[in-house]
């Protein structure tokens, strides 16, 4: 393990959580305060701003080595781009490794720019004002420190790889917060965009409708009853039905047919070693944590055991890894809903500061044991060693 490195992510990592924290009370406040109301807006816009801009600055001064991807589709587009003769309608046809239109597009702009420190600033900011929308607009409700530390310590590590499919998770996340409240043009528009990111969005925009359509449905309980009845048999007979699925999901995602059918001739059977099981077990017991005091006080609501269902279907995905490599992928989109869910225990504890202090520590503890063995230790997805360009 490279100490300096984890020194310098979680001196980011906690500075930027203080400030979301400072940031939060500072807001939280202006609603009940009778003086310095304009004072206290301006400290907690100065202090979001600081908590965002720490994370965004970090991606942005990284040296090309941290991340598997990077050498994989952004160096070679990028140094591609560079080439006078190319405009935007011929780069894109002859890219060295194709990706989705406007990931090409900051591909381009950037590369002509020749400045891989304002391409990674822009990812990075696409990957976390997204989801600071939706923590910020359920503030009431939430920590947006707890969440955000969540995102820290399970997401940004992936996404200083997985520079394309981090923006299509958080797109989608605040697309989702605008369905729940039902403003259908915003859904429509943040779900396009987050496609011509990651394709990948089609499938889950497909299991968003039909685990929703589930939900509401008079018969939910047979529903989903049925259906996991139906996903452990799939997951038991998957070489037996994966060509099928192979075919159905072309429908959607063509690339995701290519993986199935590609997989199923490198691995045989339940492959153990696929799962990340340090990954898997951390949330499960997050999950199990906030599950155990929402039922406890009896704060469960509706829309909570939508979230805990998306979570545990996710958790469902990084089991299937063991037998489709790639589940894990789709996995993170649903796993995204713990940014939601785990702040959500902080409605068990009322205005008790010290409880939820604790309860804080506790949780953020469990998070950060997966982000110093599985990414700081192991080194999934090469970000280990951080290395300013």
């Amino acid at each position: 393990m490279d100490f300096e490195s984890v020194i310098i992510y979680l001196s980011v990592f906690l500075t930027s959580l203080l400030c979301m924290w400072l940031g939060q009370n500072q807001i939280n406040a202006v609603g009940t305060a009778v003086y310095n109301k304009r004072q206290k807006k301006f400290f907690g816009i100065f202090f979001f701003s600081v908590a965002l801009l720490l994370p965004i600055l970090l991606a942005g001064v990284r040296d090309t080595s941290v991340g598997n991807d990077i050498n994989g589709y952004v160096l070679p587009n990028f140094e591609f781009a560079q080439n006078d003769s190319l405009n935007f309608s011929s780069f894109y046809r002859r890219m060295p490794v194709k990706t989705e239109l406007l990931y090409a597009a900051l591909l381009y702009i950037f590369g002509k720019m020749d400045n891989l420190f304002l391409f990674f600033t822009v990812i990075e900011t696409l990957a976390l004002v997204p989801i600071f929308i939706v923590l910020f607009q359920m503030r009431k409700q939430i920590s947006i420190s707890l969440g955000m530390a969540m995102y820290y310590f399970f997401f940004f590590n992936f996404g200083l790889s997985a520079t394309r499919q981090i923006i299509s998770m958080s797109l989608l996340f605040l697309a989702y917060f605008y369905l729940d409240k039902r403003e259908y043009k915003k859904v429509i528009a943040l779900s396009v965009i987050a496609f011509l990111f990651h394709s990948s969005v089609a499938i889950i925009i497909a299991i968003y409708f039909v685990v929703n359509w589930i939900l509401k449905s008079r018969y939910k309980k047979i529903i989903l009853s049925m259906v996991i009845i139906f996903m452990l048999l799939f997951f038991m007979n998957y070489e037996e039905w994966a060509e099928y699925l192979a075919r159905l999901v072309r429908l959607v995602n063509p690339r995701y047919a290519y993986y199935i059918r590609h997989y199923l001739l490198l691995y045989t059977g339940f492959v153990q070693d696929n799962i990340p099981m340090t990954y898997a077990l951390c949330q499960t017991v997050l999950v199990l944590i906030v599950a155990f005091f929402l039922f406890l006080t009896n704060k469960t609501e509706v829309r909570d055991r939508q979230l805990l269902f998306f979570v545990l279907l996710g958790e469902y995905f990084i089991l299937f890894n063991g037998v489709f490599y790639e589940s894990q992928r789709i996995a993170y989109y649903l796993n995204m809903f713990l940014l939601l869910y785990v702040p959500n225990i902080f409605k068990c504890f009322k205005n008790n500061f010290l409880n939820k202090f604790i309860v804080s520590i506790c949780l953020i503890a469990v998070a950060m044991f997966y982000w110093l063995y599985d990414i700081m230790y192991i080194g999934s997805y090469a970000t280990e060693r951080f290395l300013f360009r």
